[in-house]
């Protein structure tokens, strides 16, 4: 699996997709999951498959000789520019494509653990690996998997709707090119999926939603007053969290004047002095143990105004077996579960809506059950990545 970062430790939605990945397969599967940097957490990481690779040594090679990484960097290059000659009719078409620059020297790499190990298929994650894994896979006569986790289409489209520029220079056909050259794309949310087979339909398409285990929490009580967001970094959760506070807390605190936010995560850091000094706000930052902020929470929060592919945090609410409000964004490719599991709202109306589940105990506690049955229904592992998993057996079957 070529990765083009590393997921590890999984503070945001896309690190804990790819591990929730890695476990679900591992199970199964023997797997090698190559970095395009040294690891930093090699041991953490070879927990959740059988080898760490960055270029062509190994974690252990890495973590042994810290003062030959820059030789090592540079003899990757190398065989970068090696690669390139080498496979020079598949990767001269995508030269100038923006999401292959980065990367494209990857498949020299991949090659190498192909022919040292003969796996069923490559698997990449996001587009940015779509080229190498696609090259590597078409060399070595092997079926090439990319997990697209959202389509950057949609989210530049997204962004522009939102009134903020596109944060990344490129078009949808140079999207793609890309997903053009796989032979199987992963689809984290439904909507996606079938965007992805009207726009590719001679690439299969595998629905994979992202799984989560249940925190196996009581109900909230009924005097609980506090609302809860828990969100990485990512500028959309800053943005979105930003305009809540702004325009949307002040309204929750003169209905429920008791009400407290509680704001989690890598975004804490990211918040001006005016969203962190605002009434009945609290700042807990990077916490180790979310199921204790759950615990404690009345309502969750995900106010997003921009965005892609499925909103990890909103499972991850379903998980805690508590009352979520939600803006469309927030919940794409859940809309059939809407007014049952969760409270789906335009932006301009969560305040009602979150002063509603804080002072109605018996409509919270009904979206409460709703969400866990929601959830073991839908979001297991087993459920989420049974398609894939037939595939591969498929795979494995023939060869």
């Amino acid at each position: 699996m070529q990765v083009p970062f590393e997921p590890f430790p999984p503070l945001a939605g896309n690190s804990q997709r790819i591990l929730a990945l890695l476990s679900f397969l591992n199970k199964y599967y023997r797997i090698a999951l190559v970095l395009p940097q040294p690891p930093v957490y090699a041991d953490e990481l070879n927990a959740y498959c059988d080898e760490v690779w960055c270029g062509p040594f190994r974690a252990e090679i890495w973590a042994k000789y810290p003062r030959l990484h820059t030789p090592f960097k540079m003899l990757i290059g190398l065989s970068g520019v090696v690669n390139a000659f080498r496979y020079w009719s598949l990767l001269k078409p995508f030269l100038n494509n923006p999401f292959v620059s980065k990367y494209s020297v990857l498949a020299n790499s991949l090659n190498m653990l192909c022919r040292k190990y003969r796996p069923i298929c490559l698997v990449g994650q996001y587009v940015w690996t779509a080229l190498p894994v696609a090259v590597s896979a078409k060399v070595n006569k092997i079926p090439a998997v990319l997990d697209t986790h959202d389509i950057q289409a949609e989210r530049a489209k997204s962004e522009v709707s939102a009134g903020l520029p596109q944060s990344f220079d490129f078009t949808w056909q140079d999207e793609l090119d890309l997903l053009e050259l796989q032979d199987v794309l992963l689809a984290i949310q439904k909507n996606e999926a079938l965007q992805l087979e009207k726009s590719v339909p001679n690439v299969q398409v595998i629905l994979t939603e992202h799984p989560f285990e249940s925190f196996n929490l009581p109900p909230s009580e009924p005097e609980d007053r506090k609302v809860l967001f828990v969100g990485s970094g990512a500028l959309h959760n800053v943005h979105g969290l930003k305009q809540f506070i702004k325009d949307q807390w002040p309204k929750v605190r003169s209905i429920v004047p008791e009400a407290k936010l509680r704001i989690v995560g890598a975004v804490c850091d990211a918040l001006d002095f005016e969203c962190k000094s605002g009434s009945g706000i609290e700042l807990a930052g990077v916490s180790n143990d979310l199921k204790k902020e759950y615990s404690t929470a009345a309502v969750i929060i995900n106010p997003m105004l921009y965005g892609s592919g499925l909103k990890i945090k909103s499972i991850e609410a379903f998980a805690s077996g508590r009352a979520m409000v939600a803006t469309k964004i927030g919940v794409k490719g859940l809309e059939e579960a809407s007014g049952k599991a969760f409270v789906e709202t335009e932006f301009e109306n969560m305040y009602e809506e979150i002063a509603r589940l804080l002072t109605n105990y018996d409509a919270r506690r009904r979206y409460e059950t709703e969400a866990i049955v929601l959830l073991r229904k839908r979001f297991s592992p087993e459920a989420c990545f049974s398609g894939l998993r037939a595939y591969l057996q498929s795979l494995a079957r023939n060869m």
